[in-house]
């Protein structure tokens, strides 16, 4: 197999609204790795930025809000892999805000092949604490278009999920190619 696998992350557009928690949250891990389905909406709280995007990040690491653009979008091109959960965010002013629902990844695959990994060459010098390249032993892979490595939080899409998002446009949104990706050690 040769398929093309693409890093997903939150975009870090200027002005995006972040989230924090405003109660109990179960674990970000689980709740990102679909390991957990809150038994109620997942309270969040107006933390920074005045720009509602498609993907949202929160304080809690694991944890990004999507739109309903981008679950149309997701649901559109037919990707796997994921689900939802529902989530209560409120603006600055405490007032409730519709339209995100909490992202689960299911699909797997095995750990990352540090193996394959590289050096991160900065010409004058390479950094010690970090490697390029988040590769993946396909026999291992589900097969999902969203999936994420057993041993890693990185969010890996495959080409169609990565198309369709940018023929949507979709917001505050990086796909990185997977050999570009850069992993801290």
């Amino acid at each position: 197999m040769n398929n093309c696998f693409h890093s997903l992350r939150t975009g870090g557009k200027a002005g995006a609204i972040r989230f924090a928690p405003a109660g109990d949250v179960p674990s970000a891990y689980s709740l990102l790795r679909g390991d957990v389905i809150p038994s109620s909406p997942v309270e969040l709280r107006w933390e920074s930025g005045r720009r509602l995007c498609d993907l949202v990040e929160t304080s809690l690491f694991f944890v990004v809000l999507v739109s309903e653009r981008l679950v149309d979008c997701l649901t559109d091109a037919g990707a796997t892999g994921w689900r939802l959960y529902d989530v209560a965010p409120s603006d600055r002013a405490g007032r409730a805000i519709r339209g995100y629902r909490g992202l689960s990844v299911v699909g797997r695959t095995g750990p990352v092949d540090w193996q394959r990994t590289r050096p991160v060459d900065k010409g004058s010098f390479v950094l010690e604490d970090a490697r390029v390249g988040l590769f993946i032993d396909e026999a291992t892979w589900d097969g999902s278009d969203v999936f994420m490595p057993m041993d890693s939080g990185h969010i890996v899409v495959t080409e169609k999920v990565r198309e369709a998002v940018m023929r949507n446009g979709i917001s505050n949104i990086t796909v990185t190619p997977c050999e570009q990706v850069i992993l801290p050690i």
